[in-house]
């Protein structure tokens, strides 16, 4: 029993963890990244294609409800200016303004009618896919949710806010112990790793802006 004990509070530290973070992204996981980055250049640069080419991308990366639950929500201040910046996520919002930016160009605007024809498919929310949660995080807060991982499998956190903040990610086993974390200076993390055991995590995200961020929260 002894040894057990002491075999479960061993942390699943990075530094033993013989997989290296910087591998490749499934492949969902990796659309979903590529279709953010598009949004976030198109918006920067005003420019119809790559919001048209986000939201074809995620239209057709079927994701699920997450099964992620939120055990601690950052307080929301007394007063909240509502902000006109931040890229947003959703399809039909990314069409909308994409068929805006494209004007008369007969071209972009038949791409962008094509796909405004799948948004009553409902890809995303059909069963598959990397699970997908959307929230606010005001400005110096922090919430908490939590995720049940499988050992040995690969384990994936994505997250991508709307490019105002800077948000940092942090991963703790059931022991507190920090697993991993991704604390750049932008509002795009991801993380990876192969749990040593089966169990639940606590996925810590913090915003580090002086303003909130609407952000997404996925996990394979």
């Amino acid at each position: 029993m002894a040894c057990v004990f002491a075999g479960s509070v061993f942390a699943q530290t990075q530094t033993e963890e013989k997989k290296p973070q910087a591998g490749t992204p499934s492949a969902a996981i990796a659309d979903i990244r590529l279709a953010n980055e598009l949004a976030k250049y198109g918006y920067a640069h005003n420019e119809a294609l790559p919001l048209i080419q986000a939201a074809e991308i995620l239209l057709s990366t079927p994701t699920q409800v997450s099964k992620l639950t939120k055990t601690d929500e950052g307080s929301k201040p007394e007063t909240v200016k509502e902000k006109t910046t931040g890229v947003p996520h959703k399809p039909d919002v990314l069409l909308a303004d994409a068929k805006e930016l494209a004007q008369s160009n007969a071209h972009l605007l038949a791409l962008v009618k094509n796909a405004e024809a799948k948004l009553g498919q409902k890809s995303r929310g059909r069963v598959g896919g990397p699970g997908y949660k959307a929230s606010r995080l005001y400005a110096n807060r922090y919430e908490l949710f939590q995720a049940k991982f499988w050992q040995d499998d690969l384990a994936e956190i994505l997250v991508t806010g709307d490019g105002d903040t800077d948000l940092d990610l942090y991963v703790y086993d059931e022991n507190d112990n920090l697993i991993t974390r991704d604390e750049d200076y932008t509002d795009d993390c991801y993380v990876r790793w192969y749990p040593k055991w089966t169990g639940v995590y606590t996925l810590k995200i913090v915003n580090r802006g002086k303003v909130y961020n609407d952000y997404e929260l996925f996990t394979n």
